[in-house]
């Protein structure tokens, strides 16, 4: 007992230092997503690209994806110009991120999509703002909420989407063909 109050300094940084840092670090912002985006691609596969800015203090993040089987969605991650060591555990993606500043994380789904005749349909919960690139030629028949703004680009229909649950419906329309001059 006498050793202990001989420490006092000791017993404090061996016992109250680490709830500290504990603390300071769930309070800290661990990344912000700077930019999210999905293409849509002709055969019903979306490409998703998601970039967050990491506090370089955070040992690892935790991020969900819109697949539920990411092993075989071509998963890719970069943070800071290398390839991030990951796990999931429970649904959930865990990077790696310790002493990285920016995080690209790249996937294709193909469960986003589904096809019903020649009507296609993706549907998705987002967690925050988005843009989702239709293919080329294609033309929007349902929206399930209004998209923050809708534009064209190179005959691809581009939306900023919002957070929340999402359901689009399109077709892909197939240009007419020039008409050859006759011989």
């Amino acid at each position: 007992m006498r050793n202990i109050r001989k420490y006092p300094l000791l017993i404090y940084l061996l016992f109250i230092t680490p709830f500290m840092l504990i603390y300071s670090a769930h309070g800290a912002e661990l990344f912000k997503v700077e930019d999210f985006k999905m293409i849509v691609y002709r055969d019903g596969f979306v490409h998703i690209r998601e970039e967050l800015l990491v506090n370089e203090t955070a040992p690892s993040i935790n991020i969900s994806l819109l697949t539920s089987s990411p092993e075989e969605s071509f998963l890719t991650i970069i943070g800071d110009g290398e390839l991030l060591d990951y796990d999931f555990v429970n649904g959930s993606l865990i990077i790696y991120t310790l002493g990285v500043t920016n995080v690209v994380i790249e996937y294709d789904s193909p469960e986003l999509t589904s096809k019903e005749g020649e009507l296609w349909t993706i549907k998705f919960s987002l967690p925050h703002a988005s843009t989702l690139i239709l293919p080329k030629n294609s033309s929007v028949i349902y929206i399930n909420e209004v998209p923050e703004e809708i534009t064209s680009a190179n005959g691809k229909t581009i939306l900023k989407l919002g957070p929340g649950n999402w359901e689009i419906s399109y077709v892909l329309v197939t240009p007419p063909s020039p008409l050859s001059p006759a011989p």
